[in-house]
């Protein structure tokens, strides 16, 4: 799917001037995939229809980057902790050493909480065993 170009004329019988270029395009079109999207997916396709070609194409690399970002993590919900606990005042450092190393790892202790380590402090975590702290990469 996608766009193709062809540069290449084919002369016509009617003249000898070649013909010309073409872009088509191979993959569904909007009025094809809207009737499955998500109400949500329709109202992004419905704001995208008044930008500019400039604003789409901001938007597209947004999406992309927003793709990338999303899939390292294993799924939506994932990704939602790992946004939400870097949102967290704090958590921008290691809570056992105090490391200014990113926190990678999010160790449960418990059932509900969750502290945000670097690399080094994930290992004592994994050591304690999974029944006290159980390391989860961001």
């Amino acid at each position: 799917s996608g766009y193709s170009a062809s540069k290449e004329g084919k002369e016509s019988p009617a003249s000898s001037r070649p013909s010309k270029p073409t872009l088509s395009y191979h993959g569904p079109f909007a009025a094809e995939l809207l009737p499955a999207a998500s109400a949500a997916a329709r109202a992004a396709y419905e704001a995208t229809l008044s930008m500019t070609n400039d604003e789409l194409q901001q938007l597209a690399e947004l999406v992309a980057a927003a793709h990338c970002d999303r899939s390292t993590y294993l799924s939506t919900e994932a990704w939602q902790f790992g946004t939400t606990a870097y949102a967290i005042p704090g958590n921008e450092v290691c809570a056992d050493c105090g490391s200014s190393e990113p926190p990678t790892w999010a160790a449960m202790v418990g059932e509900a909480d969750a502290v945000l380590v670097c690399n080094e402090c994930c290992g004592g975590h994994r050591a304690l065993g999974v029944h006290l702290s159980a390391p989860l990469s961001l």
